[in-house]
């Protein structure tokens, strides 16, 4: 039998603050130390980064800037070194990228040393980095931006790059996939959700009651879940099946379980999922997450990332 994957968003009338929900506290002090040892894991990455002239960011006023949608997904007009380029918008990637054919422009400068990169699916790559001189980036001026070197993949079709979550992390910004625009904005929304994290991480609940922290990545076309949710809040199975999907380091061959449906809170609004897959969630070093929330979620509304106050708010039209 064929099941099919829906997601379906719809507005609450009365939701329970995130704060109040049993485990915030300790879910909270789970996502600082994850942080903490993730830093710690990845101090080579960032001894790397002192090979390079200082980052400097000089940011202008607000202003709402056009995206196109690709089935690769956003996709973004930016300016690397006075050059334009497509650039995909992905939460996702905790580290901005630029396609290997550009690494040979005026004004780019590689490293000569390389590092492991993992994606969504848990395999890693080797890859270079590499610095851009100047850069323009919504609302931002950029000298001396660190940036993977990515090679050819059918993920990047029509894009440059990659904006990832270093740089998406420092603004507060209005995702508009129906009018299709990125606004640059200022605090709209008294909201802890969305603690300070190097991958984006959501607190939303479940109809258990409970806390459960889902990662937001713009740049996967589904969402999923955690193996462990199953189990927990005793759902249901559609089926399991073998599948293959493509990361950024190529194709994957992995076992998955459909679960029949499951939903979240996240502020005033429910999230209902039917048929939806299991995946890998250690996204944040060793820190299993319970799950991923894919941009399916944000087709039909507003996401607020407010990043300087720790929230994110869905607005449905």
């Amino acid at each position: 039998m064929f099941h099919k994957y829906k997601s379906r968003v719809t507005r609450l009338e009365n939701s329970l603050e995130i704060d109040q929900v049993e485990g915030y506290k300790k879910v909270i002090k789970e996502i600082r130390e994850a942080n903490d040892d993730f830093i710690k894991d990845k101090e080579f990455f960032y001894h790397m980064l002192e090979e390079f002239p200082p980052l400097k960011i000089i940011k202008s006023y607000h202003k709402t800037y056009p995206i196109e949608l690709y089935p690769s997904g956003i996709m973004l007009d930016v300016r690397i070194n006075s050059k334009p380029f497509k650039f995909l918008v992905d939460t996702g990637a905790q580290v901005s990228c630029i396609h290997e054919k550009h690494l040979s422009d005026e004004g780019m400068v590689a490293s000569s040393k390389h590092l492991d990169i993992g994606d969504a699916f848990g395999t890693l790559n080797d890859m270079k980095l590499a610095y851009a001189k100047s850069a323009s980036i919504l609302n931002m001026k950029i000298e001396n931006l660190p940036l993977l070197v990515i090679k050819n993949h059918p993920l990047l079709i029509g894009a440059d790059g990659i904006i990832g979550w270093d740089i998406l992390s420092l603004l507060d910004f209005e995702l508009d996939l129906v009018n299709k625009e990125i606004k640059m904005i200022e605090k709209e929304k008294d909201i802890v959700n969305f603690p300070k994290s190097k991958f984006p991480l959501l607190l939303v609940y479940d109809l258990s009651k409970q806390v459960r922290v889902f990662g937001i990545d713009t740049g996967a076309k589904k969402s999923w879940i955690h193996e462990r949710l199953i189990e927990s809040n005793k759902l249901s199975l559609a089926s399991s099946k073998n599948v293959r999907s493509r990361g950024i380091n190529g194709m994957v061959k992995r076992r998955v379980l459909l679960v029949k449906d499951y939903q979240v809170i996240i502020d005033n609004h429910m999230v209902t999922f039917e048929n939806i897959a299991t995946g890998f969630t250690a996204l944040l070093g060793d820190y299993e997450l319970d799950g991923v929330l894919g941009r399916d979620i944000l087709l039909s509304s507003k996401s607020l990332f407010l990043n300087s106050d720790g929230g994110f708010h869905l607005e449905t039209y």
